[in-house]
C-alpha cells in the first residue's frame, strides 16, 4: 500500500501544471480552451511588472529632466536680461562720461577766462622745513574725515550732471560779462609748497609768549621756487621791505592788492603790468624768516583778508 502511494506521488511530480484560458467568441460558437504552462504565466507577469516599472521610471526621469530644462532656460533668460541691462547701463555711463567731458571743457573755458593755469601734473613738490616769517600762530589745518562715498543711482547722476551743466552755463554768462573783474581776483595759488602758517593771530615763530597778527599765509618750499602773480595787475612796489625782505606788491584794481615777501630774487619792476600766472620772483628767506618760504597777503581796500577765501585750492 505504501509502495502504491509513492508511485502515484512520483507520477504526479512528473506532470507540469497548466493554466487554462477559456475564450467564448459568441453564443453559437464553441468555447476555445487555451492552455499555458504555469511557469510561462509567471514569467509573463514578471516581465509585465518589469515593463511597467521601467515605464514609470522613464516617465519620472523624463518629467524631472523637463523641469531641469525649464530651470536652465529660465536661468539663461535671466542672464540674457542681465546682459541687456548691463549693456544699457554701459551706454548710459558712456553718455555720462561724454557729458562730464563737456562740463570739464566748460570749466577749462572759465579758468581760461579768469586767467587760471591748471597745475602741471609732472612737477614734484618738495617742501622745506620751517619757512615762517613776518610779524606773526602756525597754521595746522584739521584733517578732514574721509567718509564713505555713497554712489547714487543713474537717475540721480543724470539730474546732478544736468544741474551742474546749467550752473556752468550761468557762470559762463556772468564771467563773459565781467571778465576783467575775474582776472583781477587774486585766486591763483602764488607758489607750490606747504602752508606753514595761516592768517590771523599766532604765537611768534621767533620765540616769546606774546601773540602777533599775521596778515597773510606762509607757503614753504625749496629756494628758487617760482612765485606767481595771483591776478592781473600793476606792480606798485618791488624792492626791500622791513621784515619781509625782497618784496613785490601788485595793485589788481577793484580794491585788491597782494604782497609777496621773503623772496631771494625779484623779476619785476615798479610800474610793470603783469598777468595772472606770470613769474614775478623766486622764493627765498630774506628779511625776518626762519627758512625759505613765501609770505602772501591779500588786501581789499587796504584791509587784510585771509587769502584762503580767494584761493580755490592748494596745487
Amino acid at each position: 500500500m505504501n509502495i502504491k502511494k509513492r508511485l502515484q506521488a512520483l507520477a504526479g511530480r512528473g506532470k507540469e501544471e497548466h493554466v487554462t484560458l477559456i475564450l467564448i467568441p459568441g453564443k453559437t460558437a464553441y468555447p476555445i480552451n487555451l492552455g499555458f504552462p504555469s511557469k510561462y504565466v509567471k514569467w509573463s507577469a514578471a516581465a509585465l511588472i518589469g515593463f511597467l516599472l521601467s515605464v514609470m521610471i522613464l516617465t519620472y526621469v523624463y518629467l524631472s529632466s523637463q523641469g531641469e530644462i525649464r530651470q536652465v532656460r529660465a536661468l539663461q533668460e535671466g542672464v540674457r536680461q542681465q546682459q541687456q541691462e548691463i549693456e544699457h547701463l554701459n551706454r548710459e555711463i558712456r553718455d555720462f562720461e561724454n557729458q562730464r567731458a563737456v562740463i570739464e571743457q566748460k570749466q577749462n573755458e572759465i579758468k581760461q577766462m579768469m586767467g587760471l593755469k591748471p597745475p602741471s601734473g609732472d612737477r614734484v613738490e618738495t617742501t622745506s622745513r620751517g619757512g615762517q616769517g613776518g610779524w606773526d600762530r602756525a597754521y595746522d589745518p584739521e584733517a578732514a574725515g574721509e567718509g564713505e562715498l555713497d554712489l547714487p543711482d543713474l537717475n540721480r547722476l543724470q539730474t546732478d550732471l544736468d544741474r551742474m551743466e546749467k550752473e556752468l552755463e550761468d557762470l559762463q554768462t556772468r564771467v563773459r560779462g565781467a571778465e576783467k573783474y575775474y582776472l583781477a581776483l587774486p585766486n591763483l595759488f602764488p607758489a607750490e609748497g606747504s602752508i606753514t602758517s595761516g592768517f590771523g593771530w599766532r604765537r611768534s615763530p621767533f620765540g616769546g609768549s606774546g601773540q602777533a597778527f599775521h596778515d597773510g599765509i606762509d607757503i614753504a618750499n625749496q629756494p628758487g621756487t617760482d612765485i606767481l602773480a595771483a591776478a592781473d595787475g600793476k606792480v606798485i612796489y618791488s624792492g626791500w621791505m622791513s621784515v619781509y625782505g625782497r618784496t613785490v606788491m601788485i595793485d589788481h584794481g577793484y580794491g585788491f592788492t597782494t604782497k609777496y615777501g621773503h623772496n631771494s630774487r625779484l623779476l619785476v619792476k615798479e610800474g610793470q603790468e603783469v598777468r595772472k600766472g606770470d613769474v614775478i620772483a623766486l622764493m627765498g628767506t630774506t628779511g625776518l624768516s626762519t627758512g625759505p618760504h613765501l609770505h602772501f597777503s591779500v588786501y581789499c581796500y587796504g584791509t587784510p583778508q585771509d587769502p584762503l577765501i580767494y584761493l580755490p585750492q592748494q596745487p
